[in-house]
């Protein structure tokens, strides 16, 4: 019994680490434990980890280009949308992205990520997991997803007043590149100044801004990836670049976050358009180097606080922005002739804000195997007899999270092998029953031990469970049966015998039992019998004489008051029906005596010695004998005999006479026609 806990119990905890089912096709999989440490539930909410793929994929575990990762929910079977970011693809510290439809307050759920499978292709989709996202892969700059008109963000004077302007530097180009996958943002500036509105500006760039709003008080997490390929300052008193993040509404609502290189020095800070009234401040001071990608992130809270960081830059500033929704946008920017920048920025989303990041712990690598065990055995009959079959039944699960193949099971009693059954495969969370036949020579406990896959032919996820034992007592026990012997037939008033045999084909001796005998449902005999010892078995004789025409039932107990234990009592119990007719039985003919009968001399004479058909011999010997009788004389009596010799003949086919009987009758009533015909001389 403690046995049977402990392999419970193994099993329990290992279907606790495992999903339901494992992602048809995917061999590893690592469990993902996402911890909402905010107080409310989260919904559709992205999140990310990382995971070491360049090891995976030097061990051969994982395709080359990630394309074979995918990550569904606990269930194993329903999968989410992800994406990588991709320059982290055969890294130590490669991020991966999914939408989770929920994560409970304060609670925690499971997903898992899954990859070996080498003949899949990449379904990772960032439109499908980020509220807003474009990777800048297809060549051309979508139109759906960001304004390109006329006096939008793309080409605008960043100045003391946050006017819009068509005016750009002509020296700044922009254009998204399909082959390396990032819009660019490049040139060196070619005027110092604009006139704008009768303000002198400076600040000269090009952006993207979406075409798409966003609820502010909700909050709103931007984050993109810029690859600063390179920059340098021209010679003028006041020059610069600029790189950042902006949300807007227009010109006099927006708060920007950027990095800036000028003759004041590099700092990281933000510039805020509120009611047309314009301010900044510094987050930090600090340079970004050329030839580096950099990680931009804007985050703006339930209550217009916003939160920025790029590199290891960071700081945050509240504020008072006046809009309930805005656009979100990237800039790239010039301040005099000479300076230069090559801005290239690879990808851009937006996600959900929560008061807090959840928190992501990531289990050890694991195979997707099935994993058998036995969650239950027994035996019947009980007690078990010497020299009677037990059959010991057991059932067998699969708790792991692959199919398993085809299994040996195997019964050992006291450690020798007794028999072995195979059982399909299992889908996981199934079981069947197996049953195992054994029969015992002697008394004695004996150890049953079930074992499935006995030859470790199987790979699982635990080896540790695949055992079963219990203990089989045997005893001799009587086990007492009953034949009754009765003709099928009989009839009314006519006397019946039947005999009714009591037999014990136990391998212990029987004692003071009884023997019922019923005709329909009335008694009509119990014996009691002393003993009767193994192999042993008695017979008695009875009779009743039916006076109905119907089906009798007979039927014999053996021991009716269950005085003795036996190995089994569905054999004590026999009936047989013995069918009575209403009429006397006619006694079956006697054997014809030793010789030919006349038909099969006449058959030896005919059939056998010319081939011919009784019914052509028929019709020639009637034909003989209307020429016989037209010698006699009698022509026209003759032709009248031969054609009523064929009706008759015709006629007594009809009624059912036998060939030989029709043929005799017809022959000898032509033959006396003839006489008297020919004696009446008709003719």
């Amino acid at each position: 019994m403690r046995f049977t806990i402990f392999a419970f119990l193994i099993a329990f905890l290992v279907v606790l680490a495992v999903p339901a089912s494992a992602l048809d096709g995917w061999i590893y999989y690592r469990s993902i434990t996402i911890t909402n440490n905010a107080a409310q539930t989260l919904t559709d909410y992205q999140v990310s980890f990382t995971l070491d793929t360049a090891n995976l994929i030097a061990q051969g575990k994982m395709r080359s280009d990630c394309g074979d990762l995918r990550v569904t929910l606990s269930d194993g079977q329903t999968l989410l949308p992800y994406w990588i970011e991709p320059e982290t693809c055969n890294t130590n510290t490669t991020r991966i992205w999914t939408k989770v439809p929920s994560i409970p307050a304060s609670g925690s759920i499971t997903l898992y990520v899954w990859y070996g499978n080498p003949q899949t292709t990449s379904a990772a989709n960032g439109s499908d997991v980020f509220d807003f996202f474009d990777d800048f892969d297809d060549g051309v700059v979508d139109t759906s997803k960001w304004d390109v008109g006329t006096n939008t963000y793309n080409n605008y004077v960043y100045e003391n007043n946050g006017l819009f302007t068509n005016n750009t530097d002509p020296g700044l180009s922009a254009d998204e590149n399909s082959v390396l996958g990032y819009y660019r943002i490049y040139g060196t500036g070619a005027v110092d100044v604009i006139l704008e509105d009768g303000v002198t500006s400076g600040w000269l760039g090009k952006g993207l801004r979406s075409v798409k709003t966003f609820n502010l008080s909700n909050g709103l997490i931007i984050e993109a990836r810029v690859y600063l390929y390179s920059y340098s300052l021209g010679n003028q008193t006041y020059r610069g670049v600029a790189i950042g993040l902006s949300t807007i509404q227009d010109k006099d609502n927006r708060v920007d976050v950027k990095w800036i290189s000028s003759n004041d020095g590099d700092i990281f800070g933000y510039i805020k358009e509120e009611r047309g009234i314009r301010s900044g401040g510094i987050f930090a001071s600090g340079s970004l180097s050329a030839g580096q990608a950099y990680r931009f992130i804007y985050k703006k809270d339930t209550l217009n606080n916003f939160y920025a960081s790029v590199g290891n830059l960071s700081g945050s500033t509240a504020s008072t922005f006046n809009s309930a929704s805005a656009r979100v946008g990237l800039t790239t920017f010039v301040r005099n002739i000479g300076d230069s920048i090559d801005a290239r920025w690879d990808w851009f989303f937006v996600r959900k804000y929560a008061s807090a990041e959840p928190s992501i712990s990531i289990g050890n690598e694991l195979i997707a195997k099935p994993d058998l065990t036995i969650i239950s055995a027994d035996y019947s009959p009980k007690p078990a007899s010497v020299q009677q079959q037990v059959n010991i039944n057991a059932q067998i699960a699969n708790v792991g999270n692959w199919t398993s193949p085809i299994a040996n099971v195997t019964l050992y009693i006291n450690g020798n092998a007794v028999n072995t059954a195979q059982i399909s495969g299992l889908s996981p969370n199934t079981s069947t029953t197996v049953t195992l036949a054994w029969v015992p020579n002697a008394i004695g406990n004996y150890t049953a031990t079930i074992v499935v896959d006995p030859d470790n032919l199987i790979d699982e996820i635990n080896k540790n469970n695949n055992t079963y034992n219990l203990t089989i007592e045997v005893i001799r026990i009587a086990d007492l049966t009953v034949n009754i012997t009765a003709p099928p037939i009989g009839a009314t008033d006519k006397t019946i015998t039947f005999n009714v045999t009591i037999a014990n084909v136990g391998s212990a001796a029987a004692y003071n039992f009884g023997l019922a005998i019923y005709i329909d449902s009335t008694k009509i005999d119990e014996k009691n019998i002393t003993s009767l010892d193994p192999n042993g078995q008695i017979t008695f004789s009875y009779s009743f004489t039916p006076h109905e025409a119907r089906t009798y039932m007979i039927t014999a107990v053996a021991d009716p008051r269950n005085n003795v234990i036996e190995s089994r009592k569905d054999n004590n119990v026999v009936n047989v029906s013995v069918k009575i007719l209403g009429y006397t039985i006619k006694p079956p003919a006697p054997p014809k005596p030793e010789g030919k009968t006349l038909k099969e001399i006449f058959e030896d004479l005919t059939l056998k010695t010319y081939n011919l058909p009784l019914e052509i011999i028929s019709l020639i010997a009637l034909l003989g004998i209307a020429v016989v009788g037209y010698g006699f004389g009698a022509f026209k009596g003759t032709v009248n005999l031969f054609f009523l010799s064929v009706l008759y003949y015709i006629a007594a086919n009809a009624l059912g006479w036998s060939t030989y009987i029709a043929t005799g009758l017809l022959v000898v009533s032509a033959v006396i026609l003839v006489i008297v015909v020919a004696f009446l001389k008709e003719d």
